[in-house]
């Protein structure tokens, strides 16, 4: 469990080596460093996790951190954290932490409300839940980790050049936990929250 929990900082690691290395470019083209948005909101997320083909909903959280480089185009990072108990999977537990990251592109049409739309891939890790014993073992599994492939969009509502409410986000989220089925997922996230600007 440990080392999958690591893994989930890999793609988040690798969003900071990018901005560092881009940043510099970036701020002697134009004289500033990129914008950096954070947000900070709070996720439902309609899962398909359980191979009977009950479905059911988690909740929790998310924290992302996104640079905007050139245009509308830039690059964002998202850490989400989510968890069902027994009575909403109507079998064991489960939590998830997802690491993602990719481009966002933002328009703002009118002054008050930002709009964007995502593409991000990363890592899931779930734990805390019982999954189908690996191959050669009959001792089921209580964590496992899969690619997550994320794409969706979402709605900021300026409150002030530096604070936004993110009025909605809404995201497919497509995961790949074995499940004793057909080890696929594709699950609706939802979430609202706060933005912070840095560097308007």
């Amino acid at each position: 469990m440990r080392n999958g929990i690591a893994k989930t900082f890999v793609p988040a690691l690798a969003f900071g080596a990018a901005v560092s290395l881009t940043g510099p470019a970036f701020a002697q083209a134009t004289h500033r460093a990129p914008a950096i948005d954070i947000a900070i909101t709070y996720e439902t997320v309609h899962s398909d996790h359980v191979a009977n083909g009950n479905s059911f909903f988690q909740q929790g959280g998310a924290a992302e951190i996104h640079a905007h480089l050139f245009g509308g185009l830039g690059v964002v990072a998202s850490l989400t954290g989510e968890h069902a108990g027994r009575g909403a999977t109507g079998a064991a537990p489960i939590s998830l932490i997802s690491t993602v990251f990719g481009p966002r592109y933002t328009f703002a049409p009118m002054r008050r409300a930002s709009f964007f739309i995502e593409g991000m891939a990363g890592e899931v890790n779930a734990f805390q839940s019982t999954f189908p014993a690996a191959a050669g073992s009959a001792t089921p599994r209580t964590s496992a980790s899969s690619l997550a492939v994320l794409t969706g969009g979402g709605i900021d509502w300026n409150v002030s050049r530096h604070l936004a409410i993110r009025a909605v986000q809404a995201d497919w989220l497509h995961t790949q936990l074995p499940n004793g089925g057909d080890n696929t997922q594709n699950n609706l996230r939802l979430g609202a929250g706060l933005v912070i600007k840095f560097g308007r």
